[in-house]
């Protein structure tokens, strides 16, 4: 039996990158302005999160925008990458998939990009408003 360590990342095979929508890289490229963040990485885990709590679990359509996944290897991303995987696929063997857990994620972010993007840029609210929103609709989901 395999244990958490056991995952490697890196070496999951051929592929070299995360996937987002091509269609979507402007959508990154004005949230990580307006939330202040400075990797991709970051804000496809915030996207991820944010795609599972809302269920928005969609399938990358057409040709796909990349950034290299070596950055999502710290084992904190790891760890949150394969439980999201896991209450997604219920299958504790294909937690130890690499191939699995990304694909899975990257459904939850492309989901999750899309809802960030018109949360935070349609919406003409300011920042702390949709911040505390985001935080009451939570607070609800976990009582």
């Amino acid at each position: 039996m395999s244990n958490f360590g056991d995952i490697n990342f890196v070496n999951i095979g051929p592929r070299r990158d995360i996937k987002i929508e091509k269609t979507d890289r402007h959508k990154y490229e004005t949230l990580l302005k307006i939330l202040n963040l400075n990797y991709d990485k970051d804000l496809f885990i915030l996207a991820m999160k944010v795609g599972y709590f809302y269920n928005l679990d969609s399938k990358l359509k057409g040709p796909n925008g990349k950034f290299n996944y070596t950055y999502i290897v710290e084992s904190k991303n790891k760890a949150e990458m394969i439980l999201v995987s896991y209450q997604k696929n219920k299958d504790p063997a294909k937690i130890f998939d690499g191939e699995t857990v990304f694909e899975t994620c990257e459904k939850y972010a492309n989901g999750g990009i899309k809802k960030l993007y018109e949360i935070f840029y349609e919406s003409n609210k300011g920042e702390e408003i949709i911040i505390e929103e985001m935080m009451n609709e939570i607070a609800k989901k976990i009582k």
